[in-house]
């Protein structure tokens, strides 16, 4: 669920360490993004994951609480914040087509260190 607030979060910074605590309010959505990708790095070995996502307004990154996964998402529209009781339309960062209008995007994940496995994916 996402809330109706905003919180400064990386402060000019590029590096978030990730720990449970930091969702336990829900997802980090992060808006007005300075770039074009993300990387998950491991500070245990060489292995990292970076994500390309050029021009998502969105960029998303959650987990439940223990569980032993993280998940990096390109977005172009939000999830229903608590409050919110208006069309779909009015969604905020909704994405309006007109009849037969067309709609491509699309996001790269490259994995790094890992040995004899697939090193590109897109979708």
């Amino acid at each position: 669920m996402i809330a109706d607030e905003t919180t400064p979060f990386l402060n000019d910074e590029n590096i978030v360490k990730l720990s449970h605590k930091l969702f336990e309010k829900g997802a980090l959505v992060l808006s007005s993004f300075e770039s074009d990708s993300a990387t998950l790095k491991s500070t245990k070995s060489s292995v990292s994951i970076r994500m390309n996502f050029a021009n998502f307004p969105f960029f998303g990154i959650w987990t439940k609480p223990d569980a032993p996964f993280i998940c990096l998402e390109p977005w172009y529209g939000l999830p229903d914040s608590p409050r919110f009781e208006g069309d779909l339309k009015d969604k905020k960062g909704i994405l309006t087509l007109a009849p037969s209008e067309q709609f491509e995007c699309a996001y790269e994940v490259v994995f790094s260190g890992l040995q004899n496995q697939l090193s590109t994916c897109r979708a």
